[in-house]
């Protein structure tokens, strides 16, 4: 009841209501509702409060602004590097399907930039399959996107020759060598759906089959709603 009076307190401060200020002298439920009815008001742009009343807000699942970029706490425990790339990922995906509760998948997000772009909408989610389904698509989705390492070119063992023919035989290596480490964006469904999107596509139904509706449709809507704020971009939409 205190932090609901705090609350209510400060969003009655910055967005200054004429009229039918927080009954701080009511009942939990009457505050809890003048909160609610509140937050429907705020302008995310213009209107500014403390991270604590943010936090609190977040908690009550009411908040519909940008993360909060806070700091680790200082009793976490330090992560152990592991040089193998491949098998970070694979604990990162045990993890998130052995998360039982939305509270241990929040965390995740929290502590890890891999899902910095869906912190501001972790609201959203009201089930733990639904979260735990987009984090390990936009997984999926990172490890397609990584560009291959570039081949290295072979060497070139050829006999004496006239100069303009060796001239011709190393320009013919360094471009195929170019070839080789171009990534192809064509095997990545977010590139694929995000090209459609871009090209004008605004039918949900439409892009899910662009990939064979390999990617559910909310994971689709997530991405469209981050991409409107240049956000979560694939690799396709840099070049």
């Amino acid at each position: 009841m205190k932090d609901l009076i705090k609350v209510a307190n400060e969003l009655q401060k910055v967005m200054d209501f004429e009229e039918g200020g927080p009954p701080v002298d009511g009942t939990e439920k009457e505050l809890n509702k003048w909160v609610e009815e509140a937050v429907d008001e705020i302008d995310y742009e213009i209107d500014k409060f403390t991270d604590d009343t943010t936090r609190i807000l977040i908690d009550m699942q009411l908040w519909r602004g940008p993360a909060l970029d806070e700091d680790e706490d200082e009793d976490d425990p330090e992560v152990e590097v592991v040089e193998e790339v491949e098998e970070v990922e694979d604990n990162l995906v045990d993890q998130i399907k052995a998360a039982g509760q939305m509270k241990d998948l929040k965390i995740i997000c929290k502590d890890l930039d891999e899902f910095k772009p869906i912190r501001g909408y972790l609201t959203k989610y009201k089930t733990v399959k639904e979260l735990r389904e987009v984090m390990l698509e936009m997984l999926k989705e990172e490890k397609e996107e990584k560009p291959e390492p570039k081949a290295k070119a072979e060497k070139v063992v050829e006999k004496k020759k006239e100069p303009e023919q060796k001239e011709e035989k190393t320009l013919v290596v360094k471009k195929e060598t170019k070839q080789k480490g171009l990534t192809d964006h064509s095997k990545s469904n977010k590139a694929v759906v995000y090209l459609a999107w871009k090209d004008g596509e605004k039918d949900l139904e439409k892009l899910h089959k662009k990939v064979n509706e390999s990617v559910k449709l909310g994971t689709i809507k997530s991405w469209i709603t981050q991409w409107k704020t240049e956000k979560n971009l694939p690799a396709v939409a840099k070049e």
